[in-house]
């Protein structure tokens, strides 16, 4: 064989080599992938998530929102498996009703249940995803309804009472993603207008008396009081303006109201 016939062939064989290590671990994670699926479909058919080890289901709520399958029906879409992503859909559509009369945790149903519907329309392009997302999204709404726009953390979905004044920045931050989608995909700003609102309005407004204080503690924001606008003087002159300070275990449970 010539040199330019081996050349050749060594230009034809370098991608398809250099491409085994990335297909060997795509196989791997789909096989984990797999794995765990199979484990739930098993065991905890119906329920929000497997408990591996007792090889049963349980549920974050006193009925289930199906949050495993919702939240990796776009895996399954993404990674070929028609076959898993076809029984999930049809027990999603089938069984997820959002009328349900207890409060949920505003930040945890928002990525994991409206989250997955908004990116399970989007793959699959079944209008029913959408409308169970727009109806979950507006069960939400009424979470922004403080005073500041910041949302409480727990909001019930049948009746819209809300509780749960004390949040985090990084709950309050991170809405903007799927109610800007949900808004852009139904053509109704106030799901965008609602979470943009929570994000911006401290930023924006100079009447900082109406903000309730944030709070901070180790790993999740909730130890030591932190204030905005004309709060932080204040703290200051007491000896409370740093997140750091061990001495200051007080948090502010009143109403963001």
């Amino acid at each position: 064989m010539g040199v330019a016939a081996l050349a050749a062939c060594s230009v034809a064989l370098a991608p398809a080599a250099a491409q085994e290590p990335a297909d060997r671990e795509a196989a791997a994670v789909k096989q984990a992938f797999l794995h765990a699926w199979q484990g739930y479909e098993r065991y905890a058919w119906g329920h929000d998530e497997l408990l591996p080890v007792s090889r049963g289901g349980r549920d974050w709520y006193p009925a289930s929102f199906l949050m495993t399958p919702v939240d990796a029906y776009d895996t399954m879409v993404l990674m070929g498996l028609s076959g898993e992503a076809a029984r999930a859909k049809s027990l999603i559509l089938d069984s997820l009703s959002f009328d349900r009369d207890f409060p949920v945790q505003v930040f945890e149903i928002t990525i994991r249940e409206l989250g997955g519907l908004l990116s399970a329309y989007q793959l699959d392009g079944d209008p029913r995803f959408l409308s169970l997302a727009r109806d979950l999204g507006t069960r939400l709404l009424p979470a922004f309804g403080s005073a500041t726009g910041m949302p409480y953390r727990f909001v019930n979905l049948h009746t819209g009472a809300v509780s749960g004044p004390v949040s985090n920045p990084a709950e309050v931050g991170t809405l903007m993603l799927e109610f800007g989608t949900l808004g852009k995909l139904t053509g109704d700003p106030r799901y965008y207008d609602a979470a943009k609102r929570a994000v911006v309005a401290p930023a924006q407004s100079n009447d900082w008396d109406r903000f309730h204080r944030l709070v901070c503690r180790s790993h999740n924001f909730v130890q030591a009081a932190v204030w905005l606008g004309h709060s932080a003087p204040r703290a200051k002159e007491a000896g409370q303006d740093r997140c750091d300070n061990q001495s200051d275990r007080r948090v502010d449970r009143g109403s963001i109201d």
